[in-house]
């Protein structure tokens, strides 16, 4: 019979793709250094994150309120903007390359925040791991008994011979337990797998063992119906939450 290992859904949040990350840690790599991004204090005015001068911010200003941009829906920039009225070519490639500029050195900070995030998001998770692992071991499945209180979730098709053993031990230990499937989960399908284990009604009615579909719980554990599928075959997951309020 298979030892119950507890299933930690790890999870690794990488947003890009191998191919993504190596571009923009090319674009963060060639970012021209020189290009001075103004420190925002409570004085700091507007134009000079665009690096525009009075009279241009004044004519940015004058478009918003007087053009048909001040009726339109747009998320057009202060640089657009003022390029798109602009009857130089010149300023316009100003314009164009201050926003290149700005679009390049955003692109290199959210490049550089993601990776932070993702090594502290690594960390936490890394602590949330060991934490569910340390409070499994502490209260063993073969040690329950009728004063502790446990979660257990199951996955209902694939639920066969480890799992129903598994299963069977905490039914068997008299303890209260919240019973969540995941797949084909309904009142017909669960009342099938509780007559199958012969769970008395009189628990069932007292709420010492409860029968609920998953509604969302296993989130709070990392368990979905996928992890489940890739589990060490008992597609159980137990934890022992003595002490706590009851699931309803």
């Amino acid at each position: 019979m298979k030892r119950l290992y507890p299933l930690i859904a790890l999870l690794t949040l990488s947003s890009l793709s191998t191919l993504a990350i190596a571009q923009v840690e090319y674009i963060f790599s060639t970012i021209d250094k020189s290009i001075s991004q103004p420190d925002f204090t409570q004085t700091t005015e507007a134009r000079t994150f665009w690096g525009l001068s009075e009279e241009e911010w004044t004519r940015y200003e004058q478009i918003i309120k007087d053009s048909p941009w001040a009726i339109w829906k747009h998320e057009a920039t202060p640089l657009a903007l003022l390029a798109h009225y602009s009857k130089s070519e010149s300023d316009k490639r100003r314009y164009a390359r201050r926003q290149a500029e700005l679009d390049q050195w955003r692109e290199g900070v959210t490049f550089a925040w993601q990776q932070l995030y993702n090594q502290e998001r690594e960390q936490v998770n890394d602590a949330y791991v060991k934490s569910i692992q340390h409070h499994i071991a502490h209260k063993a499945l073969t040690n329950l008994n009728e004063k502790d209180q446990v979660i257990v979730f199951i996955h209902l098709e694939q639920c066969e011979e480890s799992c129903l053993a598994e299963s069977r031990k905490v039914l068997d230990s008299g303890a209260t337990a919240h019973l969540y499937f995941f797949g084909d989960a309904n009142r017909e399908t669960i009342t099938h797998w509780a007559k199958k284990m012969e769970i008395p009604v009189q628990r069932v009615q007292e709420r010492k063992v409860t029968l609920n579909t998953h509604k969302g719980e296993g989130h709070r554990y990392g368990v979905n119906s996928a992890t489940l599928k890739e589990s060490n075959g008992s597609q159980t997951f137990f934890r022992h939450i003595s002490g706590v309020k009851e699931i309803r």
